[in-house]
């Protein structure tokens, strides 16, 4: 059902919640940046983040994901954007990553962090950022003591091991990377993204009604919505921008 997730996924304007202004709220938390800067987007998705960023910097995207249909419509985006010149599209895989050591002046991900373990992620990617490059990510995080059972159980058994902002802060400093700061994006991008995927999902329940492990997978999706509704304020993202040390 792997395929069914990610041609759902396509038809959403971003593949997770997330809005223009957080994004370029975390670049300018960043101190400052070369003139000619070199990011990675790791999980960029179909790439409203990587548009956002390449109007506003100078220098060059690297853009990469797993699923070529995403990048196609990354591609007809930023050739609509006039920004062809600024992003570069690859086909990888975020958990084997082909670069040089010390390439990037910042990796950047949106939402696509948890796929690897914030502390996983940071310590992989550590080699590909130059000395005092930064990090920048939006990752899930409980926002409260104790998450309601359902919704612990929903994002434990999709793999989502989260922790609370200040376990992030911790996996941060133990990694080897000094926070500059952190934010949570707004709650209604939350609420934006589920409106939208709802929407899909009631599409999809029309082409695949004849097929019953489809209409599983829709369904799953669907009980995270009504949790999201049921327990708001649960969870979220907050982006953590971070620098090298050393």
């Amino acid at each position: 059902m792997e395929e069914l997730f990610y041609e759902i996924f396509t038809e959403l304007p971003r593949q997770g919640p997330g809005d223009h202004d957080s994004t370029i709220k975390a670049l300018r938390a960043i101190p400052e940046l070369p003139a000619a800067v070199r990011v990675l987007d790791v999980g960029c998705g179909t790439g409203n983040q990587t548009i956002d960023l390449a109007g506003e910097i100078n220098g060059k995207i690297v853009a990469i994901d797993n699923y070529q249909p995403f990048l196609d419509r990354l591609e007809y985006n930023a050739a609509k954007h006039g920004l062809s010149d600024k992003i570069e599209i690859r086909l990888e895989d975020m958990f084997n990553l082909h670069f040089k050591e010390e390439s990037f002046d910042i990796i950047w991900s949106e939402g696509a962090v948890y796929i690897l373990g914030l502390e996983k992620a940071l310590k992989q990617w550590k080699k590909f950022i130059k000395p005092q490059g930064y990090v920048v990510v939006s990752e899930f995080n409980w926002l409260v003591e104790e998450p309601p059972g359902e919704v612990y159980d929903y994002f434990m058994q999709e793999s989502v091991h989260a922790t609370d902002k200040e376990g992030s802060r911790n996996i941060i400093s133990n990694a080897g990377y000094a926070l500059i700061t952190d934010f949570m994006i707004p709650k209604d991008d939350w609420y934006e993204f589920y409106n939208k995927l709802e929407e899909v999902l009631v599409l999809f329940r029309d082409i695949k009604a004849d097929d019953r492990s489809a209409l599983g997978v829709i369904g799953s999706f669907q009980y995270e919505i009504d949790l999201f509704r049921k327990y708001p304020g649960t969870y979220g993202y907050v982006f953590y921008i971070m620098q090298k040390r050393g």
